[in-house]
């Protein structure tokens, strides 16, 4: 992607850092043959561009993470029914809710 020159002329933007970050930028930058600026720049584009992909993602993993919880509750039920079945066809007394 290839992006006009950003005017000297644009809006400014002041910001702290961490202290270990300036260094870690100027060596990306350095590496990729680009200023400190082009590489904020780049980094901003970035995240914005696939911030609402990745809130997407996180969502559905949230979404099947509940159901997988109502599946294993459901076996956890589904095996204390089938144990006091056996029982009963074997005539001892069903064990105990393990919890799991």
């Amino acid at each position: 992607m290839i992006r006009e020159p950003i005017s000297r002329n644009a809006d400014k933007f002041n910001t702290r850092m961490p202290d270990d970050m300036r260094p870690r930028l100027d060596a990306y930058a350095k590496k990729n043959n680009i200023s400190m600026n082009t590489a904020l720049i780049q980094g901003l584009d970035s995240f914005l561009d696939n911030h609402d992909d990745l809130s997407s993602l996180l969502q559905g993993v949230r979404l099947l993470k509940a159901a997988l919880e109502t599946e294993r509750a459901e076996l956890a039920t589904l095996k204390e029914q089938l144990a006091a079945q056996l029982a009963k066809l074997d005539g001892t007394t069903p064990p105990a809710k393990t919890g799991d």
